[in-house]
């Protein structure tokens, strides 16, 4: 991605944006990405490690990506004709071969909003706004595992740039890369979409052993972008060494230094999980998940508390007994046999 112009900045802080087009990108550590599929359950969209579950939450994606988390769902309509509507928010129509469906392809977006011109009007440096935007989901935050393509349904949500930022796009990029991490554990494909960037700064962050060892400099380009990036921005351009999708915030309570009671049954999503936007270009979205958007609209009275934690869980605890009993706790029976030497010796 190309550094976002001076002219579109208050367009992406307005949107909520800003904060996810200073983070940049890196190179991606796929031996790690491996290792966290590997730990990845499906049931509970959790990573199960020897400690305990963990994964990736919205305050994560908020503070990592200074993405908007709150606010009304990403979702839309895909029956337009999509021609006329990039015609009329992007002010160029692409041919007929750059769109299959509702895809747009991203090398056009690439090829024909590349330069914003000094002199550009207002209405031009909406366009570029919006492309720009388009840009960032089809090639960075929700990514296909082709990386080519991008969904036109979000480009009519971003037709006013002030109201952009009242949708929940945090979200929605956790709920992809859960859905890509669910995909990925099937033996059967050979690749992972989603936000991988978030995937290595959540890990970072969190298992710090596991992150390049570079020291954090100032950001160089202050001078030119005033406003503070987000915590992931630390990583940007960092070189490796050579070493409906359900938010379970309550099985991860000790991320947040809270004590972790036994957490309740997870909640199953049946054949909602294997949805996919291709091909379902007649789909009103708003009816068919209006179930969920009642469910997200209750969200203040969902979020989960608990006492704060006094210390260490140790293996005797009541969650680590419970939670040995339903995890796996080795990959290989190598592992197996010497873990339960431990188990014995402790």
């Amino acid at each position: 991605m190309i550094e976002p112009p001076n002219q579109i900045l208050e367009y992406l802080r307005l949107a909520g944006f800003y904060g996810v087009a200073r983070v940049g990108q890196f190179d991606y550590d796929q031996s790690l990405v491996s290792a966290l599929v590997e730990r990845w359950r499906l049931e509970t969209h959790t990573f199960h490690t020897t400690r305990g579950e963990c994964t990736i939450t919205l305050e994560d994606v908020a503070i990592q990506l200074g993405l908007p988390c709150v606010g009304m769902p990403v979702i839309g309509k895909t029956d337009f004709n999509w021609q006329d509507v990039c015609e009329w928010l992007l002010g160029v129509r692409p041919p007929a071969d750059r769109i299959l469906g509702q895809r747009l392809l991203i090398n056009w977006l690439e090829e024909h909003f590349n330069h914003l011109l000094d002199d550009a009007d207002d209405v031009q440096v909406q366009q570029f706004t919006r492309a720009y935007i388009l840009r960032l989901i089809g090639g960075y935050l929700m990514l296909d595992r082709s990386c080519t393509m991008v969904y036109l349904m979000y480009l009519p949500l971003l037709y006013n740039m002030e109201e952009v930022g009242n949708f929940s796009w945090g979200s929605a990029v956790l709920a992809h890369l859960y859905r890509e991490l669910c995909n990925a554990t099937n033996p059967t494909e050979d690749g992972i979409g989603g936000c991988l960037s978030l995937l290595h700064l959540w890990a970072w962050d969190r298992f710090p052993t596991l992150a390049p060892q570079q020291p954090v400099s100032p950001d160089p380009q202050s001078n030119i972008y005033p406003l503070l990036p987000p915590l992931g921005f630390r990583w940007k351009n960092v070189g490796q060494n050579p070493r409906p999708k359900w938010h379970h915030p309550d099985r991860v309570l000790r991320q947040f230094g809270r004590q972790q009671p036994i957490p309740v049954m997870p909640v199953h999503l049946g054949n909602y999980h294997t949805i996919q936007l291709r091909g379902r270009i007649s789909t009103n979205w708003t009816e068919e998940y209006s179930n969920f958007i009642e469910a997200w609209n209750r969200w203040p009275h969902a979020v989960v508390d608990a006492p704060l934690a006094l210390g260490e869980l140790d293996q005797t605890s009541e969650y680590m007994q419970w939670y040995w009993r339903h995890t796996r706790r080795w990959i290989q029976r190598v592992s197996g046999d010497t873990g339960y030497v431990a188990d014995i010796a402790e």
